[in-house]
């Protein structure tokens, strides 16, 4: 099942790419490690100040087989990825998104409403993997994180997204829509 949110027609679809890297036996022994500074606050999109944008769907991938990652998910310490402002430092999304398996256009829905002054959206990559056998000999891992994201540019349904009395009227705003 999916949720409908209208947006405009005319709002630009941008889709992001950012790769995230963990090094086996680094800075963890015997595991592939993505809880490193290079995996924290990597760039993903340069926002526009006073602009909504609204993330659609996210897909997350690694570069080995899917098979070879779910043996190497380590419960204790999963994947998870973490959008946020780098002006505000706060999170979109409520909590961190785990990834126990690769996903193809998994619905997130998110709006977020830059600030006054240009931001950027940043990500980070947590988590740990065991090295399965499908990974012997692998030193490096790198996940890729996509997002579909819409940068929403009709006025009309601006003035509406910001009206605090549209926003309470429940039904009539079908998800911040017009």
């Amino acid at each position: 099942m999916s949720l409908i949110n209208n947006i405009p027609t005319s709002s630009i679809p941008i889709q992001t790419s950012t790769s995230f890297t963990a090094e086996f036996n680094n800075p963890t022994l015997n595991k592939y490690d993505f809880n490193v500074s290079a995996n924290e606050n990597v760039f993903i999109l340069t926002l526009r100040k006073n602009t909504v944008y609204y993330i659609d769907r996210i897909n997350f991938s690694l570069d080995v087989d899917e098979t070879d990652f779910k043996q190497s998910i380590d419960n204790a310490n999963p994947i998870t990825f973490t959008l946020k402002s780098l002006k505000t430092n706060k999170p979109i999304f409520p909590q961190p998104l785990p990834f126990i398996n690769y996903v193809d256009n998994l619905e997130v829905q998110e709006y977020y409403k830059s600030g006054q002054s240009n931001d950027q959206f940043v990500g980070t990559l947590n988590g740990e993997l065991f090295q399965s056998s499908g990974l012997v000999g692998d030193v490096f891992v790198s996940a890729l994180i996509q997002l579909n994201i819409y940068q929403v540019t009709d006025q009309n349904w601006l003035n509406h997204y910001n009206d605090p009395r549209g926003r309470s009227q429940g039904s009539e705003l079908k998800l911040r829509g017009y």
